[in-house]
This record gives structure tokens, C-alpha cells and sequence, in this order.
């Protein structure tokens, strides 16, 4: 299997765990990776998951979550001419130009499912069946494969 992890999701330890939400889906998360690394499925990241962890103001905040990417992605895909194509197919259908960079990532490295906290996102993708590539809550997600 071959799972695409967005930025939010690498982000969501660094979120204050004020919200029982934000601590249950931190968990998932670090428990898909580490899923992942015991059955041999690849979680691959992107410039684009990188270039939005480059964007938090908060240095410590920004260098944890840019390390726990680093330290979680097996394989990086790189942006392509046919990725930015593809982005701006998804764009026109609703998606916002940096989750549609994520799925014509995602897309572009054969990814099964796309991991993420953004509601809104995974919505879009779901009721306009945008992709082959599932875009999925880690809740979701990690019920899905634990049950």
C-alpha cells in the first residue's frame, strides 16, 4: 500500500491537544506511520507537503513538524509537469490549488489513499469522486484497517 500524507496531518502534534479531536487524530497519525513501517506499506511525501511545513512562523513548531516528516516519509515524489497539470484539472473542480497539488501528488506516485485532517478536502474529493486516490480522515483510515 502506498500512503500520501498531507501537511496538516504532520502538523497536527505540533496543534495544542486542548481538543480530545486533536489528540486522538495525533495518535492515529503516528500510528498509521508506524503501521506502515511494520507491514511495509511506503508513505510517501512531497515538495509540496515540505513547502507548507516551510510556511509555519513558529520556528520550533515548524522545525518538529518539518523533522517528523522527514523522519516519516520512505520516498519523495517530485513535482512534475504532468502534477501541475493535473492540479489545475483538480482546481477547476473545487479543490483549493495546494490540496490539489496534494492529490496530483499523490496521484503521480500511485498512492492508494491520502491522509488528512482537512474536512473540507476530504469532502470535496468524496462527493465529487475526484480520484481513484482516497483522500481519508486518519480516524477513518485507522479504523478501517485495524477492524
Amino acid at each position: 500500500m502506498i500512503i500520501y500524507i498531507d501537511s496538516c496531518c504532520y502538523g497536527r502534534p505540533q496543534d495544542g491537544q486542548t481538543q480530545l479531536r486533536l489528540v486522538i487524530e495525533t495518535v492515529a497519525i503516528r500510528g498509521i506511520i508506524d503501521l506502515c513501517r511494520v507491514a511495509g506499506h511506503s508513505v510517501v511525501g512531497s515538495p509540496t507537503v515540505a513547502a507548507e511545513i516551510q510556511r509555519n512562523p513558529d520556528a520550533k513548531k515548524r522545525d518538529a513538524t518539518m523533522d517528523f516528516f522527514l523522519q516519516s516519509a520512505d520516498r519523495i515524489i517530485c513535482l512534475s509537469a504532468a502534477a501541475i497539470k493535473r492540479a489545475q484539472e483538480l482546481h477547476v473542480q473545487g479543490l483549493g490549488p495546494i490540496d490539489s497539488l496534494h492529490l496530483a501528488l499523490a496521484e503521480v506516485a500511485g498512492a492508494d489513499v491520502l491522509i488528512t485532517v482537512d474536512d473540507d478536502f476530504e469532502k470535496i474529493c468524496t462527493d465529487k469522486k475526484l480520484s481513484a486516490v482516497r483522500v481519508i480522515n486518519p480516524l477513518i483510515f485507522i479504523q478501517e484497517v485495524i477492524i
